[in-house]
């Protein structure tokens, strides 16, 4: 994989384990981590699983890297596919990684069932069947959400269960991707916060959070990090 640039540091062992940059989204605050070259985390701040895949030791820094995901992040928050990937270190188990890599085969404005995924990777591992629970424990793992789209994995019944984002994120995501919210439902299980979010956004449409109008006192995304510039920088993902 080729290094994202040559104007960052690679922590030295015994060091700095990681990296991190804060991003300000429309759907609130996300902390990305890095190694130095690649991306190895992108979670919203509180989300579930979301102390388990940071690194212990780590501090805030501007990198190349940080500055390639902002400039993804600050595309698909105008509505847009991005149509790049920045460099990816997927940190999880074989299995894990594999179903990851069907994740990020999901194109924009697109969803994939549970059952679908575990089609496709029993058929990749030649086995007869594969459990989509199993899928669905490590789509709910995935550690760098939105570029590896796990938010776009949904029941084969149009439940939208399973994000450890929050089923109200969910939702707005797949509604600015212009994605037709009909055919899905928040399941009864779910909490009377996310029941009320349905309810409420039951119309919800690409522009609920699109920020893309400054005359209407819109918020657009903001970062920590430096101006997006993502010449030199390779688009490549290792697992």
């Amino acid at each position: 994989m080729k290094n994202a640039g040559n104007n960052h540091d690679i922590p030295a062992p015994g060091k700095l384990e990681e990296y991190t940059c804060h991003y300000d989204s429309p759907l609130g605050s996300i902390t990305m981590s890095s190694d130095g070259a690649a991306l190895t985390g992108l979670r919203f701040d509180g989300q579930k699983h979301f102390a388990g895949t940071l690194a212990p030791i780590h501090e805030g820094k501007p990198l190349p890297v940080f500055n390639v995901a902002k400039h993804w992040l600050d595309i698909y928050f105008s509505g847009k596919a991005p149509g790049f990937t920045p460099p990816l270190i997927m940190k999880g188990s074989s299995f894990r990684k594999a179903v990851w890599e069907i994740l990020l085969t999901i194109p924009f404005g697109k969803t994939m069932a549970y059952g679908e995924i575990a089609r496709i990777l029993a058929q990749k591992e030649g086995l007869r069947r594969m459990s989509a629970q199993a899928v669905g424990g490590a789509v709910g793992h995935n550690s760098i959400a939105l570029i590896i789209p796990c938010h776009r994995v949904v029941g084969a019944n149009g439940d939208l269960t399973g994000y450890a984002g929050g089923i109200g994120r969910k939702w707005r995501l797949l509604a600015m991707e212009g994605i037709d919210m009909n055919a899905f439902f928040i399941p009864k299980k779910s909490t009377f916060r996310e029941q009320h979010f349905r309810s409420s956004y039951a119309n919800a449409t690409s522009s609920a959070i699109i920020r893309t109008n400054p005359a209407a006192n819109e918020t657009t995304p903001t970062s920590e990090c430096f101006p997006a510039d993502i010449s030199g920088i390779s688009s490549s993902t290792t697992t």
